[in-house]
């Protein structure tokens, strides 16, 4: 009966992970345990051979994600009828399976692959035989509801990454080219801008280890654009003379966005303490081009305000291995 119980102790234990991971918003207690470990190595070694290995590190966590569900599924329903021994028995002799046999029938059971060289001999074992073929369904089912939307959401933050850096490689560029690159000013690029960011936010609100993805290359890196779009806002929200309303409290919008990225990055990690904020943007660029901003006083008291999202979002620059 122990083999019964902890059988049904690794059931439970996937059941919950896949309920959590998919349906609720963050990561079950076997993913954390899984991507945790992983991504220390795979960031270990990036250190030492070169941040490029960090792209990997998001199929390497979903990969070990999937594969310990369904390594402790197969686990799980071995021990429980290798706990009831006689249940399983091979179909040309009937003689009784082993452990390994019954690895091996709980395998294809699983699996749904059907094979008949052994079969359970119990009511109650048929019974289990179905229960594990529907789990195993199901195990699949919501692995692929786990790495679709893992995937999308990879893509999603490339390409806002690629259009920031191409819009603008700092946050002065950014700000000049909303106010005078972009169709319709500031308060356009703002507009098209905040539906994308907000449904990362909630993306990331959802499975937290998308803070632990990474590019290879540093203009399609979420985690190093951002910080640059972070400081463009603040110069969007308070830093301008005589910027509309509209700009303003869309600008404060997709603020509080990155704010909250920042802040479920800082979550994710759990660094205890938070580096420096980074040093205030320069605004040559902007002066030289004529656009009227608050004396430099102000804007350091803006950016000093917003001094601890200001630290999360530079940790997002230095965990990725950028400067």
């Amino acid at each position: 009966m122990l083999l019964v119980f902890l059988g049904v102790l690794a059931l439970g234990l996937v059941a919950f992970d896949l309920v959590t991971t998919c349906l609720q918003s963050g990561d079950g207690p076997l993913s954390r345990a899984v991507h945790r470990p992983l991504y220390a190595a795979l960031h270990a070694f990036a250190r030492w051979r070169g941040r490029r290995w960090l792209r990997w590190a998001q199929p390497l966590m979903a990969t070990g994600t999937v594969t310990s569900w369904v390594a402790l599924l197969w686990l799980g329903w071995t021990l429980v009828f290798a706990g009831q021994p006689g249940t399983v028995r091979a179909s040309s002799n009937d003689a009784p399976a082993d452990f390994w046999d019954t690895l091996y029938y709980t395998g294809f059971a699983v699996s749904t692959l059907g094979l008949g060289d052994f079969g359970a001999t119990t009511r109650l074992g048929r019974l289990l035989t179905d229960l594990a073929a529907i789990s195993g369904f199901v195990t699949i089912t919501f692995a692929i509801t786990f790495l679709v939307p893992l995937a999308q959401a990879r893509q999603d933050r490339r390409r806002l990454a690629l259009e920031l850096c191409r819009a603008g490689e700092h946050p002065a560029g950014l700000v000049l080219g909303a106010l005078h690159a972009y169709p319709g000013g500031a308060g356009a690029w703002l507009a098209q801008l905040l539906p994308t960011l907000q449904q990362l936010e909630i993306r990331h609100r959802h499975t937290p280890s998308l803070h632990r993805s990474h590019s290879a290359e540093r203009d399609e890196d979420f985690a190093y654009a951002l910080p640059q779009l972070g400081d463009a806002l603040l110069l969007l929200r308070s830093g301008l003379v005589g910027a509309p309303p509209a700009v303003t409290v869309l600008a404060d919008s997709a603020w509080q966005s990155v704010r909250d990225l920042a802040r479920t990055h800082a979550e994710e990690h759990r660094t205890p303490a938070l580096p420096t904020p980074p040093p205030l943007p320069d605004l040559a660029p902007l002066r030289a081009a004529g656009v009227a901003l608050r004396p430099e006083a102000e804007v350091a008291a803006l950016m000093a305000a917003a001094a601890p999202e200001r630290q999360r979002l530079r940790q997002m620059v230095e965990r990725s291995l950028w400067t």
